[in-house]
């Protein structure tokens, strides 16, 4: 497991979900990135490919209370039921041999937040993770760590920069009733690098 990069992870997703006044666009937009994305672990190791984001609309404040509340109060189970049962925020297709780490030619988002930090502009997505039929038979522990996370980060000064990223394929988020705070855990494989993510106009 690379502690440094889920750090990040960890990090955006617990301010995008816990954080209170998170600096909010409009519910509806559209945006389109193009992110170059790099796979460094696993049997991809090295290969790299493109992903087309596009985000069509941010979640609410009251959608992200909702989805916190449900996970300190019924788990992460109960958690990814909700997230999926949110209304589409985007999607995101893969290209070239990283599309193999994201089987499904559209994959849905259902959660996208944004907000400003030191200077920078944050963005995290989340959607559950794509499963074939034979894992999901299998019954195997992986199937505890179905939310996958994007998270990019862009000059908060200018909206057309260029920014980078990470993508989280299989996390598990939780919430510790002892210590009081989010934990975010990954499946041990190391995210996929978003080395160069431009603004499509």
């Amino acid at each position: 497991m690379n502690w440094q990069k889920l750090s990040v992870a960890m990090t955006l997703v617990v301010a995008a979900l816990a954080l209170s006044g998170i600096a909010q666009a409009a519910d509806d937009t559209k945006e389109t990135y193009a992110a170059f994305a790099v796979n460094m672990g696993g049997t991809l190791q090295g290969t790299s490919g493109t992903f087309q984001i596009t985000i069509t609309r941010w979640s609410t404040n009251e959608e992200r209370s909702m989805l916190l509340n449900t996970l300190k109060e019924k788990g992460h189970d109960e958690f990814m039921k909700a997230l999926r049962k949110q209304k589409e925020t985007g999607f995101v297709q893969g290209q070239g041999r990283l599309a193999r780490a994201n089987p499904m030619p559209s994959t849905r988002l259902h959660g996208a937040w944004q907000y400003d930090n030191d200077g920078k502009r944050q963005v995290v997505l989340v959607t559950d993770r794509p499963i074939g039929m034979r894992e999901a038979a299998s019954g195997s522990r992986s199937l505890d760590y179905d939310t996958s996370v994007i998270t990019m980060e862009f000059p908060a000064d200018d909206k057309d920069a260029d920014g980078t990223g990470l993508l989280h394929m299989a996390l598990k988020i939780q919430y510790n009733d002892e210590e009081g705070k989010l934990e975010v855990e990954e499946m041990g494989q190391q995210a996929t690098r978003l080395t160069k993510i431009t603004r499509r106009k």
